[in-house]
């Protein structure tokens, strides 16, 4: 068994999924605050930010195995369904040490409605790290469905109040 030198520390594994925001609204931040991306890259970071397994082309990605869900938690987490077209969902997600994490922007361009939500749960009831025993499927994934949804509906509640 290897001997643990000192605590694991995640502090930066997720310092993506927070800055998303200036990555896809950049106009938001002064130019300062800005990361450098030409057009081009921004363009091609926003467009695997959205790619579902299904559209990869290199790697293939059976979807029966990788459905949509699989890498977008927020809404669809855990069910293997197509998120529909009108939907354009831009993240960055992951699952580590009993952790799920999303941080995304979600646009539906049926509704008009677009929001950005992050949220990160801890799924490890034994508090056992490296021992692959955790609860992402029967916790974390629903949470994260839950939760999305949550937001998703109020959003168009929002709109429509706003509406009237």
């Amino acid at each position: 068994m290897p001997s643990i030198l000192k605590p694991l520390s995640l502090t930066l594994s997720s310092i993506l999924i927070y800055s998303s925001k200036r990555i896809i609204l950049p106009e938001l931040f002064a130019p300062e605050q800005r990361f450098g991306f030409s057009d081009s890259q921004r363009s091609l970071l926003m467009q695997y930010m959205r790619t579902m397994p299904r559209h990869s082309k290199n790697p293939k990605y059976p979807e029966q195995e990788y459905p949509d869900s699989y890498v977008k938690y927020f809404i669809f987490g855990g069910q293997p369904e197509r998120i529909p077209d009108h939907i354009n969902y831009y993240n960055k997600n992951g699952q580590a040490y009993g952790h799920v994490i999303d941080g995304a922007y979600i646009e539906d361009t049926k509704e008009g409605i677009a929001f950005f939500l992050t949220a990160i749960i801890y799924t490890n009831e034994n508090q056992i790290l490296n021992d692959d025993t955790y609860e992402t499927d029967t916790i974390g994934q629903p949470f994260m469905r839950e939760l999305g949804d949550l937001i998703y509906n109020y959003q168009l509640q929002l709109k429509r109040t706003q509406q009237n």
